[in-house]
């Protein structure tokens, strides 16, 4: 029988499984500094909204760009918020509290959001319903090998599990939804070479499934896919906050 006079003994699995998440959050939001994710803040109690995007770790806690047009006074210090973003394959949040918010330090730089490190982040596996947008710029190669003749491409966008392609008139005549295709792939110093399905078709547009080489009707699983949609994504991202200033 315990002493209630006596003080609980703390379970060290339960020491290490609190040390374990902390790791995987502090790993997780370092990999979003470095990448400069894009990030949405919701205020708990005011569900006012601000998006932004990660931008250092300090000791214990992370610094986050948001909007200029945020308001100041809807993150003021402990205000419990909840802060969602996209890494890789997955869908990611967490709830903590606002330590500081600090005006921009330059005309045309954008406020500074202190929010102190999650204890654990939640993650949803989503990128199979994601697509990025490819920028009309964009530098990405598209060549489509076979069916011959081969033509070149231009992305509409792109997942890990496949793309949608803008193609020559004469091109999309000769698609068939189920046809097997050869594509190659080209981004700055990025080069993937890949075998797709046709799954749709609409005039000159075409939807291709990534296909395992030698499994046709299995979806293809390759980090270096998942290397370039990320490389994609975050040049769409720079994109997206070089409008919002």
């Amino acid at each position: 029988m315990t002493d209630p006079e006596l003080p609980e003994r703390s379970d060290p699995r339960e020491a290490k499984y609190v040390r374990d998440k902390l790791l995987h959050s502090a790993v997780v939001i370092g990999d979003c500094v470095q990448e400069r994710v894009s990030l949405l803040v919701l205020n708990l109690d005011s569900r006012a909204v601000s998006g932004g995007s990660f931008f250092k770790v300090e000791r214990d806690h992370l610094i986050a760009k948001i909007s200029p047009r945020a308001n100041p006074s809807l993150f003021r210090p402990l205000t419990p918020c909840s802060v969602s973003f996209t890494l890789g394959a997955r869908a990611h949040v967490f709830v903590t509290t606002v330590r500081e918010i600090r005006p921009p330090a330059a005309e045309g730089s954008r406020p500074r959001l202190l929010l102190n490190m999650p204890g654990e982040i939640a993650a949803l596996e989503c990128r199979h319903s994601f697509r990025v947008p490819i920028l009309p710029d964009s530098s990405l190669g598209v060549h489509i090998s076979d069916p011959q003749p081969a033509v070149d491409a231009r992305g509409i966008d792109i997942s890990v599990h496949g793309l949608q392609l803008e193609v020559p008139m004469e091109t999309a005549r000769r698609l068939a939804v189920d046809q097997r295709i050869s594509l190659k792939l080209s981004y700055q110093e990025q080069v993937v070479e890949a075998r797709a399905v046709v799954r749709r078709r609409t005039r000159n547009r075409v939807g291709a499934m990534l296909v395992d080489p030698n499994k046709p009707s299995v979806p293809l699983s390759d980090p270096t896919v998942e290397q370039l949609v990320r490389s994609l994504e975050r040049e769409w991202l720079r994109n997206r906050l070089s409008k919002d200033g």
